[in-house]
């Protein structure tokens, strides 16, 4: 039987893999990232991560099934204790200031994406919600798994890779697809099509967030 997951990984293959060619993602693995490059990364993350705790708090108002507000909350908590976490090791280890954080102006496609996570969010339909969710998930977890595979030598780099990897974080994104398919199960094609489409935005921004850290995109126009 051909499940929702498997219908969004072949609808959005090719958006998909050009994060994984993309030079950022490339460059956490070779070591060839400009270190100033991955501290606008996370700075830039920090402030999307904040975006995506939201919108799982969000949907755990929303939604009346007790069990998908205890998967939503779950999120949030994994969101602060894992990926924040690992932020703020950065945020020592790069020498990011208080200061930095709270002037950091966030990207154009940082700005849209954290918004398109609000929108599904607060429409009350959780099935919108986890196909707006899924892809930060899911292609973190394929990319950190595709990288170490390679192995790096630059310890800043693979701290992230190792953090994706992680079979913790694989069993957080294996629950979040099961979720996905079965809130997908009784919809019909239309609405399918609808979550497909939200999927492939999301996978989109993931796409757009590399290269607006890659080119420290802002808001002027050249």
């Amino acid at each position: 039987m051909t499940t929702f997951t498997d219908r969004a990984y072949e609808y959005v293959q090719e958006t998909w893999q050009a994060s994984f060619t993309h030079p950022f993602v490339r460059g956490l693995v070779d070591g060839s990232l400009n270190q100033e490059t991955f501290k606008f990364y996370v700075i830039q993350d920090a402030y999307y991560l904040e975006g995506f705790a939201a919108a799982h708090s969000l949907a755990a108002y929303h939604t009346e099934d007790k069990q998908l507000a205890l998967a939503f909350s779950e999120g949030v908590v994994s969101t602060i204790q894992d990926e924040l976490s690992l932020h703020d090791s950065f945020i020592t280890d790069l020498n990011i200031t208080d200061e930095d954080l709270a002037n950091y102006i966030p990207s154009p496609n940082a700005y849209a994406y954290m918004n398109h996570l609000k929108i599904q969010a607060q429409t009350g339909d959780p099935a919108k919600t986890v196909a707006c969710l899924l892809p930060c998930y899911w292609l973190y977890e394929q990319i950190g798994q595709h990288l170490l595979e390679e192995g790096t030598d630059n310890k800043l780099y693979a701290r992230w890779i190792k953090t994706y990897a992680d079979p913790g974080f694989s069993a957080v994104v294996e629950k979040f697809k099961s979720i996905m398919n079965d809130l997908a199960e009784d919809k019909t094609e239309a609405e399918i099509q609808e979550l497909l489409h939200i999927f492939a935005q999301s996978t989109y921004y993931e796409f757009l967030f590399w290269d607006d850290a890659y080119t420290h995109n802002n808001w002027t126009v050249d």
